[in-house]
């Protein structure tokens, strides 16, 4: 299948289309696969001639032969590698790390060729997950990577009457907050963040930077965010108190096929049918209601633990059993509250993800819940980091949740920051667990997973 965007960043590939019979054949090659002696036939010139040019379009990799086997195999097709090329005009000598970007394309992509309307999904998340009635009032904070879909959420909200307030929190803003600014001024700061939240009915976190600006290096700075976090877990768990949703999101306008692939990947995971994941993420929840300890085992992965609470995180706000206070787009997952001193074992994973980075080959060791060694083949050192930064503590698991979602594909190697959410995915968190009533009180938030572990149940 050809990919969606190829970007012509040689200059030989440029040189290459300047021939106008070339720009031709791949117009041509974009809508199909082709033969040479049809494109000769078409364009009415010679077969070598074609030929030639031919040669020349893929030694540039702007086409490929065609191996599908639906394909007449007496002749050799050519086709386009992607249906939209794109020129990178940073070529010159000081633009090496400039980024190519068209919000535009995306969109236009998005909805020409796989029929996902941003807005749409925009409206949907506004009435089927948020569930913001007219008269409301919305705080949406975000920064530049999720502003695609705040501008949809602002034209929906202004359509349904909903008061919509936006606090824009860029990479530059939380590179002085957590590094340039006093104590003082970052309390200060906080103390008109909470005063926005107190004042709104609904809260959607659009929070992208905070992947790469992840926490303060400076220990006061730290303890001072945590104390922010926990003021705010405790305006949604008053009645009728605030509701809130987070989301990652990494809405980035750089056309290389893996950002849109991931794109498309995540659009989807919100434009889902919103009832039959409630659904999904309850029967996933019952198995939990009649049973006090459970066993995981995967490949070298067995930890056993026993289980003082179960909520769940529908993607949607609604009259459900045991509805999590706060839900983290893309939805749908069960979260289990382990007993204090009862998780004990070996964890075992390929996948983990700390401090903005990711970490392969993880091994675990744990006792009463908490890591007593670990080993990691590639960034072990951020595990370390995350530990220490994490405060009394950091070596403490505070939540082992399941996802319920069954648009996000579990083995998909791109969308990385919201595949814990994937039907089957288990993942083992570090960090806060006061939205679940828990006691851990972590100050880094950070995760291991496993792929579709085998849960043994014991009464």
């Amino acid at each position: 299948m050809a990919k969606m965007i190829s970007i012509l960043h040689k200059e030989s590939q440029i040189h290459s289309l300047s021939s106008e019979l070339r720009l031709n054949i791949l117009r041509e090659l974009v809508k199909g696969s082709s033969t040479c002696q049809k494109l000769a036939e078409i364009f009415n010139v010679s077969k070598q001639k074609v030929h030639y040019n031919l040669m020349q379009l893929q030694n540039e990799s702007l086409i490929e032969i065609d191996n599908d086997p639906s394909v007449n195999n007496k002749e050799i097709y050519y086709k386009a590698v992607a249906k939209n090329y794109i020129l990178d005009l940073s070529l010159g000598l000081h633009a090496n790390n400039m980024k190519l970007y068209s919000r535009e394309l995306l969109n236009s992509i998005l909805e020409d060729e796989y029929q996902l309307s941003l807005r749409d999904i925009a409206a949907k998340l506004l009435d089927q997950s948020l569930k913001v009635k007219p008269g409301e009032r919305l705080l949406i904070t975000t920064g530049n990577y999720n502003m695609p879909l705040v501008e949809k959420l602002i034209i929906e909200a202004a359509k349904r009457s909903i008061k919509t307030h936006i606090l824009y929190l860029g990479i530059d803003f939380y590179k002085a907050l957590y590094n340039d600014y006093s104590l003082t001024q970052a309390s200060n700061w906080y103390d008109y963040a909470i005063r926005l939240y107190r004042e709104s009915d609904v809260a959607l976190i659009l929070n992208g930077e905070t992947r790469y600006i992840v926490s303060p290096e400076d220990k006061m700075k730290r303890e001072l965010q945590q104390r922010h976090r926990l003021r705010i877990n405790e305006l949604f768990k008053k009645k009728n108190g605030l509701r809130i949703a987070t989301m990652i999101g990494f809405l980035q306008d750089n056309l290389s096929e893996d950002n849109f692939q991931a794109e498309l990947e995540f659009w989807r995971s919100l434009d889902i049918d919103y009832d039959k994941l409630q659904k999904d993420t309850y029967s996933l929840y019952t198995k939990f209601l009649s049973h006090k300890r459970c066993r995981i085992t995967q490949g070298e992965t067995d930890l056993t633990f026993s289980i003082n609470n179960v909520s769940c995180e529908y993607g949607s706000f609604g009259d459900y059993p045991d509805q999590s206070s706060l839900i983290n787009l893309p939805g749908g997952e069960v979260l289990i509250d382990p007993e204090e001193n009862s998780i004990k074992g070996i964890l075992k994973s390929p996948n983990g993800f700390a401090l903005g980075k990711s970490i392969e080959d993880i091994t675990l060791f744990i006792e009463n819940n908490e890591i007593v060694s670990y080993k990691a083949g590639a960034n072990e050192d951020v595990i370390k980091k995350a530990i220490e930064r994490g405060g009394p503590d950091g070596r403490k698991i505070s939540l082992i949740c399941i996802g319920t979602n069954s648009e996000l594909d579990i083995r998909s190697p791109i969308n990385r920051i919201s595949k814990h959410k994937s039907q089957g995915m288990m993942s083992i968190y570090w960090g806060n667990n006061a939205m679940v009533n828990g006691k851990v009180r972590g100050h880094i938030d950070w995760q291991v997973e496993i792929e579709n572990p085998e849960l043994r149940f014991e009464k």
